[in-house]
C-alpha cells in the first residue's frame, strides 16, 4: 500500500512539472524567442512569475523538455515543444538565441487569435461572455489577455440573448446527427403599453438577463421595456441544413426536404429569435446536405430570400468596393471610363432588388429585363409615396 501511494504521489509530481513547464513555454516563448533549460529553472525559482511554479533543477527542466518534445503533436490543442535545431536550416535562429534553445508553438497565432476575438466581439455576444472567450483565445495563442485590448471594437446596442450559444450547440447536434427539429420563432413587437411611443433601438425579452452595470441598466430599462420578442404561437418543424454568420446575425438555413437540391425551398431564421428548440430523434429520413453548395447559396443572396438565383449584369461607377463586399465571386470588366465597370453576378432576384436600391446612385441593373422592370416598379412606388407626402 505504501509503495502504491508513493508511486501515485510521484506521478502527480511529474505531471505537475510537465504542466508547469508547458505553461511557462506557452506564455514566454515562440518561434521568435526561445529559452534555455537553465533560464527556465532560474525563472521558476525567482518568484517573479504571476503564478507559483515548482522549483526544479536545470537537469530536471531539461529532462522534461525532452519528454514534452517527444510527444510531438500529441499535446492538447496541437501545441508542440521544439528546439530551434528542429527547424529547417533556412530559418534563422532569433537574435541572441541558440539552436539548442526551447520554445512552444500554439495551435493559433496571435494574429489569427486577434481576428477570431474581434469577430466574437462583433457578433453581438454579451460583453462579459466575449471577455471570457477572448481570454481563452489569448491563452491558446500564448499571449496575455491584455494583448487584445488595443483594438477599438464597439459593442452593438443590441447584444445577443443569453440563450444563443446553447441554441447554436443544439443546432450543431441536430445538423451533425441528421435530425429534424421543432422550435418556436419570435418577432420584435412593441409592448401594448408602449404603443404610440417611439420604437426603441433595442429589444428585450423576459429571459434576457442584462449583465451590464447598474448605470447602464437604469438608462436603458425604459427602452427595453417598450419592446419584446413575441412568439407567433406556431411551432416550426424543419430539417436543419447549416448555420451561417452573415453581417451581424447568425442564421439557420432549413427546409422540409432532408436532401436539399437546387429546387428546394430553403427557409432562413435568425438564431437570436429561436427558442424551445427540440431535436426530433427517430425521424424517417436523415438529413443529407453534403451535395448542396451552401457557400455559393449564401454568396448569391446579399439578403436572405428563397428562390432560384439568376444571372445578373449591372453597370457600376465609382469603384468596386461595394461589389466585392457583397459578391465575392463577381466577374468584372472595364466599361469605357476608368471608374465604370460591367459586373456579372449570380443573385436571387428579390435580394438583388433591394441591393440595387441600396446602391441606386452608382448601380444600374442591365439584365435580366424582369429584374430591371421590378426595380423600376419599386422606384416608381417609392417616388409616389414621397410625392404624396410633399403635397
Amino acid at each position: 500500500m505504501g509503495n502504491s501511494e508513493s508511486e501515485k504521489s510521484q506521478a502527480q509530481t511529474q505531471r505537475g512539472y510537465a504542466l508547469a513547464i508547458l505553461k511557462y513555454l506557452l506564455e514566454n516563448t515562440s518561434p521568435n524567442q526561445g529559452v534555455t533549460a537553465l533560464r527556465l529553472a532560474q525563472d521558476f525559482a525567482s518568484g517573479d512569475l504571476e503564478w507559483n511554479p515548482p522549483e526544479i533543477s536545470e537537469r530536471t527542466a531539461r529532462e522534461y523538455l525532452h519528454y514534452l518534445k517527444s510527444l510531438g503533436n500529441r499535446l492538447p490543442f496541437g501545441v508542440r515543444v521544439r528546439q530551434f535545431a528542429d527547424l529547417e536550416e533556412e530559418i534563422p535562429v532569433p537574435p541572441g538565441g541558440r539552436r539548442t534553445d526551447w520554445f512552444a508553438t500554439a495551435i493559433i497565432s496571435p494574429a489569427q487569435m486577434r481576428v477570431l476575438a474581434d469577430a466574437l466581439q462583433m457578433s453581438r455576444f454579451y460583453p462579459d461572455d466575449v471577455a471570457d472567450l477572448r481570454s481563452l483565445l489569448a491563452s491558446l495563442a500564448s499571449v496575455k489577455p491584455e494583448h487584445l485590448e488595443s483594438g477599438q471594437i464597439l459593442f452593438p446596442d443590441r447584444p445577443m440573448f443569453s440563450g444563443v450559444p446553447a441554441t447554436l450547440l443544439e443546432l450543431d447536434s441536430a445538423v451533425s446527427g441528421g435530425y429534424k427539429i421543432r422550435f418556436s420563432y419570435s418577432h420584435v413587437a412593441l409592448r401594448p403599453e408602449a404603443e404610440g411611443r417611439q420604437a426603441p433601438g433595442k429589444y428585450w425579452s423576459p429571459n434576457q438577463r442584462s449583465r451590464r452595470g447598474k448605470k447602464q441598466r437604469s438608462e436603458s430599462s425604459s427602452l427595453r421595456d417598450q419592446a419584446v420578442l413575441k412568439e407567433s404561437g406556431k411551432k416550426y418543424e424543419f430539417y436543419p441544413y447549416t448555420t451561417v454568420f452573415k453581417r451581424g446575425d447568425y442564421y439557420l438555413l432549413a427546409g422540409e426536404d432532408p436532401h436539399p437540391n437546387e429546387n428546394t425551398r430553403i427557409f432562413h431564421f435568425v438564431i437570436d429569435r429561436i427558442s424551445d428548440i427540440k431535436i426530433l430523434e427517430g425521424t424517417a429520413d436523415s438529413v443529407d446536405s453534403e451535395d448542396f453548395d451552401f457557400v455559393r447559396y449564401v454568396n448569391e443572396r446579399p439578403y436572405f430570400f428563397s428562390g432560384q438565383a439568376v444571372d445578373v449584369i449591372y453597370r457600376v461607377t465609382g469603384g468596386l468596393d461595394g461589389t466585392f463586399s457583397w459578391f465575392p465571386d463577381a466577374q468584372v470588366v472595364p466599361d469605357g471610363d476608368s471608374d465604370c465597370y460591367l459586373v456579372h453576378v449570380r443573385a436571387q432576384p428579390n435580394a438583388m432588388v433591394w441591393w440595387a436600391l441600396q446602391y441606386a446612385g452608382s448601380v444600374e441593373v442591365l439584365s435580366p429585363p424582369e429584374l430591371r422592370e421590378e426595380i423600376t416598379k419599386t422606384l416608381e412606388e417609392t417616388l409616389r409615396k414621397y410625392q404624396k407626402k410633399n403635397k
